[in-house]
């Protein structure tokens, strides 16, 4: 009887974790779009905008930054939050030399559309301070010059 259930429960492991990739793909795809970005930068706190756009290649989220000007590219990924109250959005990109990473929490805004906010710091663990971003939708009727 045991090993009945072992066995079905190995034959189960794909179905299983191929729903978990489905259900990632699909929230990665609630993210696609473009945002404007409005940010302090780490170490400096510099204020900063500019543009974030997502676009969903398989099942991964690709992610062009253009801050002041300057573009960047990067990836995203949901993640678990260590306390697991929920799930986060990481993008990992590299400005200039440098290495990156964005943790932020996703929110709805009352047309459910995504709302970021977050903070960035250096991927090496090298960040006196961290900046932080809120991401907001352009959905065509935003105009900020």
């Amino acid at each position: 009887m045991i090993k009945k259930i072992v066995v079905l429960l190995i034959l189960m492991l794909p179905v299983i974790f191929g729903a978990d990739a489905e259900e990632e793909v699909h929230a990665l795809s609630f993210l696609e779009g473009t945002f404007r970005v409005v940010g302090s930068s780490s170490e400096s706190w510099a204020p900063y905008g500019g543009t974030v756009r997502m676009s969903l290649e398989g099942n991964k989220l690709m992610v062009v930054r253009d801050i002041k000007g300057r573009p960047s590219k990067g990836t995203g990924e949901l993640r678990k939050t260590r306390v697991g109250a929920g799930t986060e959005f990481v993008v990992h990109f590299v400005e200039g030399k440098t290495s990156f990473e964005a943790v932020y929490l996703i929110q709805n805004d009352y047309d459910n559309y995504p709302r970021l906010t977050g903070y960035v710091y250096r991927a090496n663990g090298e960040t006196r301070k961290m900046g932080y971003e809120a991401l907001f939708p352009d959905y065509g009727q935003l105009i900020c010059e």
